[in-house]
């Protein structure tokens, strides 16, 4: 029997968008703490400088303790706004432009300050004031206990952004004034109006396409700003501060830095637009006062439980067999035995029953429950009653023989010497003047668990099968880990079973509606992610389809599929390797169960030789290599394409040669060759289908010290194979003479 506590509330959450005006959330009762985020607004965006955006808003959270019927004042801020006459700053302290502006030539810039996001003790509307900025009593502000702030207006630079102990920039608010207004030589042009407790900097805007300010966000203390006559990113309104004294739990950040998001499904960097506010209430246990907790008592009754006097009984002559039951509970005490179709009920810890069956019978308790409406087994035990001449046993058990002499043959020459028989079959017994005496025997049931060896590394469920066969329905029995019966009208079952850490399941116990059954000695053993916990001495079935060592160097193999460690024990297995040989066709490999990783290794092929004008044999490069470790799931399927040699050259004078590059991207290449017999020699024409697809060789034959005129160079030049041109003189020669008639834009080599 236990006693838990409740304190009379429902955790709850309610979130504030912004409306434009001030919002309130009434504590409801039972609740003595509530848990505050909110998010301060973003600055406005400059129009004619689209990279110029608005500062961030900051984020804050802290929790409070309240008591229940109290109200709290919700102001969330709005986005700042942009434009160059009489705009107001966002709401809740957004800093504002105030006045119209003499603007000789392009686009308005300015956007004005974010308004920051609070919850107060003290409510209060908040009012324009005559800089466009929205603002509230100092009673109201004085009440504050949490507070998100606003981002900076952009202007040439973007706004910096609110929230934190202190906004980003150097004229942020902070935890004790204001950011400065700073006016760097643009005071004929810009007027500025200072921040302060809750509210930001507002301007006049400017003069003329250079000379302008931006506005500062609200906050604890608002953001200040920073105007220049000219153009320098510099021009920018800057975050109010954030807010978070007195709060347990509590933290306030910067919108330049991560923190949770709205929607609660991740974080954000600074928080863009309108802002928001969110109050979640704290049930108990944080000591506010007036919460009393609310007793929750479960009262556990005593497990019932029933024990049946294990008595054989043989009767004659119509006599009466007993059957003494205890009872362990609340009475009264409802129960059956064999072929009750109702409850029998008794205020009695002991029953007796008196029964006088025809024909040899076994009873058992077969449903038994207290007062409490607690259900138990019933139990295991039977009282057997054995009618004269008409006993029906188990095979194992023993009857007992009437009065008189008894022979195994109608010959009676085979006598039983002892006063009870024990058959493990229906058996007739012979006696003098044609008397019989027959013992039947009910067949033993038999149960059998399809034994497995199951390794897993998820939450799945596996079935343990169990299959009877023999014996009379219902089937009682136990597994591994059970602590009451199971009862099964069918010859198969299936079970699920997801244990928490590696187990063996067995059947403990069974038996048919008359018989205690044969078990089959087998076992399913569950592996969790190859960490098996077991007993000392068990036996361990290791993982299928690998060489398992007794030591790490894997020197010491084990011989058997298992292993019975008397101590906690690591074994250490041999990885099978899968090899792929170069096929020139794409090959699969499907991970195995009990994989989650492989290690791959990869070496590309080498490129094909090639030769010059003579023999000479160049080789190709060298493959690379490649390594590492690769997370999978069983039944993943890896495609291995397996590169291919390059192709190797062949000293050669036919025209129109084609090597075909490696397989798997390996480049082609081929060979054309044209001869100029003389210097005067006609040229063969280029066109696109005989252009080579790599090197093109240009052979002049010519005599001594001749060398190819301009026409055959600018003809040379004008082949436009993708790579390079070769000029090779048969002749011996020293240079390479260039005509400077005709541009050459081919690199030329002699060789």
């Amino acid at each position: 029997t236990t006693t838990y506590y409740r304190y009379p509330c429902q955790p709850d959450t309610t979130d504030f968008a912004y409306t434009g005006d001030v919002q309130t959330y009434v504590v409801p009762s039972g609740v003595d703490s509530v848990f505050m985020q909110v998010w301060g607004a973003q600055g406005g965006n400059s129009v004619a400088h689209s990279s110029a955006i608005g500062g961030k808003g900051g984020y804050s959270e802290g929790r409070m303790l309240v008591t229940p019927g109290q109200t709290l004042y919700v102001y969330v801020g709005g986005k700042g706004n942009t434009g160059i006459t009489s705009v107001d700053g966002g709401w809740n302290g957004g800093g504002g432009i105030t006045a119209s502006i003499s603007y000789s030539s392009g686009t308005a810039h300015m956007g004005t300050g974010g308004g920051a996001t609070d919850i107060s003790t003290v409510g209060g509307a908040c009012t324009k004031d005559a800089n466009f900025r929205w603002v509230r009593t100092a009673a109201s502000y004085a009440g504050r206990v949490i507070v998100a702030g606003g981002g900076g207006g952009a202007e040439y630079g973007s706004g910096t952004a609110g929230g934190g102990l202190s906004g980003e920039g150097t004229y942020a608010g902070t935890q004790s004034a204001a950011g400065t207004a700073y006016n760097y030589n643009a005071s004929s042009y810009v007027t500025f109006y200072n921040g302060g407790l809750g509210y930001g900097a507002s301007t006049t805007g400017g003069h003329h396409s250079h000379a302008m300010g931006a506005c500062g966000g609200g906050g604890y203390y608002g953001g200040g700003a920073y105007a220049y006559n000219g153009s320098v990113s510099t021009i920018q309104g800057f975050g109010g501060s954030g807010y978070i004294a007195g709060l347990d739990d509590a933290r306030t950040v910067a919108g330049n830095t991560s923190f949770p998001n709205v929607a609660g499904t991740g974080n954000e960097t600074g928080h863009a637009g309108d802002g928001y506010a969110r109050i979640i209430t704290v049930c108990g246990g944080s000591g506010g006062a007036g919460v009393t907790a609310v007793p929750f008592k479960i009262i556990v009754n005593p497990a019932p439980k029933v024990t049946v006097h294990d008595t054989t009984w043989e009767i004659c002559n119509g006599d009466y067999a007993q059957m003494v039951i205890d009872f362990e509970g609340t009475a009264p005490f409802h129960y059956r035995i064999t072929g009750d179709n109702y409850d029998r009920v008794t205020s009695s810890n002991r029953d007796t029953i008196y029964l006088r069956p025809s024909t040899t019978s076994r009873f058992r308790v077969t449903y038994f429950a207290d007062a409490s409406g607690c259900d138990a087994d019933g139990s295991d035990d039977f009282v057997s009653i054995n009618v004269c001449n008409q006993p029906i046993i188990c095979a194992g058990d023993s009857a007992a023989l009437p009065t008189g002499t008894w022979y195994f043959d109608q010959a009676l020459t085979q006598q039983v010497t002892t006063p009870k028989v024990a058959p493990n079959v229906t058996t007739t017994y012979y006696g003098a003047n044609n008397a019989t005496f027959t013992v039947s025997v009910n067949p033993q049931a038999s149960a059998y668990l399809r034994g497995a060896v199951i390794s897993k590394c998820d939450n799945s469920s596996e079935n343990l099968h169990i299959t009877f066969t023999g014996g009379t329905a219902p089937f009682r029995y136990r597994i591994t880990g059970d602590t009451a019966d199971r009862i099964s009208n069918s010859n198969i079952v299936d079970i699920p079973v997801n244990p928490d850490s590696s187990m063996r399941y067995r059947i403990l116990s069974f038996s048919d509606a008359y018989c205690y059954g044969n078990i089959a000695n087998t076992e399913v053993s569950i592996t969790i992610c190859d960490q098996p916990i077991v007993c000392s001495g068990d036996t361990v079935w290791l993982p299928a389809g690998y060489n398992w060592y007794y030591d790490a160097a894997k020197t010491q193999p084990i011989r058997t599929n298992f292993v019975i460690p008397t101590q906690s024990t690591t074994y250490y297995r041999e990885n099978p390797m899968v090899n792929f040989a170069y096929t020139g066709d794409t090959q699969i490999y499907v991970v195995p169960a009990g994989v989650h990783e492989l290690h791959l290794q990869t070496w590309g092929a080498q490129g094909g030789s090639g030769t010059s004008s003579s023999t000479t044999l160049y080789a190709g490069g060298k493959g690379g290599y490649s390594e590492g470790d690769l997370p999978v799931h069983q039944g993943d399927t890896l495609y291995v394409f397996v590169g291919g040699k390059g192709k190797n050259s062949e000293a050669t004078t036919n025209i129109g040669v084609y090597y075909p590059g490696g397989w798997n991207g390996g480049g082609d290449a081929g060979v054309h060759t044209y001869s100029i017999k003389a210097v005067a020699a006609a040229v063969p024409p280029i066109s696109a289908s005989t252009r080579p697809r790599s090197t093109h060789v240009l052979s002049w034959q010519a005599a001594a010290a001749v060398l190819p005129t301009a026409t055959q160079v600018a003809w040379a030049a004008a082949c436009k194979a993708p790579t390079t041109i070769q000029l090779m003189l048969v002749s011996p020669v020293h240079r390479l003479q260039q005509a400077t008639e005709a541009p050459v834009d081919r690199t030329l080599t002699a060789h």
